[in-house]
């Protein structure tokens, strides 16, 4: 598992609820952190000066009990944010603005978003968002992105010397073998460079890529189930191994996992390529012989292992993209790609069963227009 921090002394932190208690989970990782009591009625006049120097500010979303609401009759906590960011406008010192909340089930349209917290910080017009559950978890995904927004800040990004610029931002050694084809990777999916130079510089809009573009999806990166398929191995299985930070397969890999910039921002990821670099070396170059990539991975693992049946196996999604945790598996030959609405045009398209797209009019209707005539042949 990658490294992780925590406590920031240097980022200056507000937190703004209606039940203050609940900075508890996250006060003690902060050496500068302001809380905004929302339940006393002088919380206005406290709001401004604690805002000035803010570089993070963390709002409840459910405000229920918020004194003084006048002028605010109806108001939770992204149209609070986006108060501050009102009050904030002329101040060069943007902050990350968050939601915590215990209600993030009550937001609107949750078929559209559950499961899925880049979309919903998207939603909510927020940099990102916790569960007051999981407290834990926001707590070190706030200090990775305030640690992550210093690195940017105090590197230079020359536009003449990008591929330097992502080696250092990525962590890419010049000694790697397929470092070069890496590169060409993060360019695919469009990086917005231009936002890290430059008097209009906003770091914000690189690490939004990063957390709503690059780690969600299969990109550049794999999350754990991406690397099983591509080792044509039980996903699940696979998953539990590489968490395990002392299991063969897991140390096997140390090499190719991803140690950049919000490393384990949501868990572990691979450097595609590497990954593909990696099984062409344990197979001598045969990575589609199957009995020869079986005998690599069991030597390499050590241990017995779950491999996948299907000749071409591809993960399953629903219509939002959502992994199909109750099917997860096909062979490509029994599914087609599809095109969910929010999915990224530069990142593969995902695949659906056939069977089940036949059954939904909305799956149907997103297929991707080359894989239509599929749906035609006889069943």
């Amino acid at each position: 598992m990658s490294a992780t921090i925590e406590r920031d002394d240097i980022t200056e932190v507000v937190y703004i609820d209606d039940h203050i208690e609940e900075a508890a989970q996250l006060e003690d990782a902060f050496g500068q952190f302001k809380k905004v009591d929302l339940h006393d009625s002088e919380w206005l006049k406290a709001l401004e000066p604690a805002i000035e120097n803010a570089g993070l500010i963390i709002t409840d979303l459910k405000l229920d009990y918020m004194a003084q609401r006048e002028p605010f009759w109806s108001i939770d906590g992204k149209v609070l944010n986006e108060f501050i960011r009102a009050k904030r406008r002329e101040n060069p010192k943007h902050p990350l603005f968050t939601i915590f909340s215990g209600n993030l089930n009550e937001v609107p349209n949750p078929e559209h978003h559950a499961g899925r917290p880049h979309i919903l910080a998207q939603y909510l017009d927020a940099d990102w968002v916790g569960d007051k559950t999981k407290g834990s978890e926001f707590r070190g995904q706030l200090l990775l992105l305030c640690d992550a927004r210093r690195e940017l800040q105090a590197g230079t990004c020359d536009p003449s010397t990008i591929s330097e610029y992502w080696r250092s931002v990525f962590k890419l050694e010049s000694d790697l073998s397929w470092s070069e084809e890496a590169l060409k990777e993060i360019e695919r999916f469009q990086p917005p460079v231009q936002h890290l130079y430059g008097t209009g510089r906003d770091e914000r809009i690189f690490l939004q890529w990063m957390t709503r573009v690059v780690f969600p999806y299969p990109t550049f990166l794999l999350d754990a189930y991406e690397v099983a398929i591509r080792l044509r191995l039980d996903p699940k299985q696979t998953a539990s191994l590489l968490a395990d930070g002392s299991s063969a397969i897991s140390r096997a890999l140390t090499p190719v996992r991803y140690g950049g910039i919000l490393a384990s921002f949501e868990g572990d990821r691979w450097w595609r390529v590497g990954l593909g670099d990696w099984l062409w070396d344990q197979t001598a170059g045969n990575p589609y012989d199957r009995g020869r990539l079986q005998e690599a991975l069991a030597e390499a693992a050590g241990q017995q292992l779950k491999f996948l049946e299907e000749r071409d196996p591809v993960l399953l999604r629903d219509k939002r993209g959502r992994l199909m945790e109750d099917d997860l598996i096909a062979d490509a030959s029994e599914a087609v790609r599809i095109q969910p609405d929010e999915w990224p045009a530069s990142v593969p398209w995902p695949w659906a069963r056939i069977s089940t797209v036949r059954k939904d009019p909305i799956l149907k209707a997103i297929v991707l227009p080359d894989d239509q005539h599929i749906l035609l042949r006889q069943r």
